[in-house]
């Protein structure tokens, strides 16, 4: 890729991020039967939006319910691991989100993926701790693991029971628990 290339992808970057921002601050600025309204995609979207605003202006997750939490962290895993595998999620987690990982899973059923993911944390005796490092490398983690068991495996699982169906499903049936 040439330098023009380099500029147009980092343009196109900055319009991603301008507009992802836009979403986030329409969502967090609407009201409940706004948000209730929308169409599933955006409804995902904005509850997940709604949450990380709430904990952000906490700085804390200290302040989000057991089901929030959960919303939060299983949406992130869901995102990552769907469209690039564990590695992918480790990478772009935090400590604390892994160590809650599979007890946000459970609480939304999704109970054959935590296991599969507690077996790799304790198979690999994955130090959560690494996920913090500013010098972590995503290449260097993604060869230090065989994530590549996982992932088949978490595929198989997920088009069993597609993680954002369910999701959505327990949003729309319990948004008040989330809001």
């Amino acid at each position: 890729m040439g330098l023009f290339g380099l500029i147009k992808d980092v343009i196109n970057l900055n319009k991603e991020i301008k507009n992802d921002r836009k979403a986030h601050d329409r969502y967090v600025s609407m009201s409940d039967e706004e948000v209730f309204a929308l169409d599933d995609k955006a409804f995902y979207n904005a509850v997940y939006e709604r949450i990380g605003e709430q904990a952000d202006k906490a700085n804390s997750f200290d302040t989000l319910n057991k089901y929030q939490l959960a919303y939060f962290l299983d949406f992130e895993f869901d995102a990552d691991a769907y469209e690039g595998g564990l590695c992918q999620f480790l990478y772009n987690t935090t400590a604390e989100k892994a160590e809650n990982i599979a007890y946000c899973l459970k609480l939304m059923s999704f109970n054959e993926i935590a296991e599969l993911f507690n077996s790799f944390v304790d198979d690999n005796n994955f130090d959560f701790s690494m996920l913090d490092d500013e010098e972590l490398d995503f290449e260097e983690l993604s060869e230090e693991y065989d994530f590549d068991s996982f992932d088949n495996k978490f595929y198989e699982l997920y088009n069993d029971k597609p993680m954002h169906d369910t999701l959505l499903k327990f949003a729309r049936e319990n948004y008040r628990l989330l809001t």
